[in-house]
């Protein structure tokens, strides 16, 4: 059993997914700062998936179900 899962099924939609939840909430990302300031371990993971294999921890994916 693996201790990964992949959220998405493209890039398209985490992309969507972001758009209509991370980029509307309180804690994320500030953009105006570089390197970019993550405030949510959620975002983070997304993030940073979304740059290599597309997998996020499983106790992010638990958090992420319970939003």
């Amino acid at each position: 059993m693996s201790d990964t899962m992949q959220p998405f099924y493209c890039g398209t939609q985490y992309m969507d997914w972001q758009s209509a939840n991370c980029d509307r909430c309180k804690k994320g990302t500030d953009w105006s700062n570089m390197p970019p300031a993550f405030r949510c371990d959620i975002e983070e993971a997304l993030s940073l998936a979304a740059i290599r294999e597309g997998s996020i921890p499983l106790p992010i994916a638990e958090q992420e179900k319970q939003l």
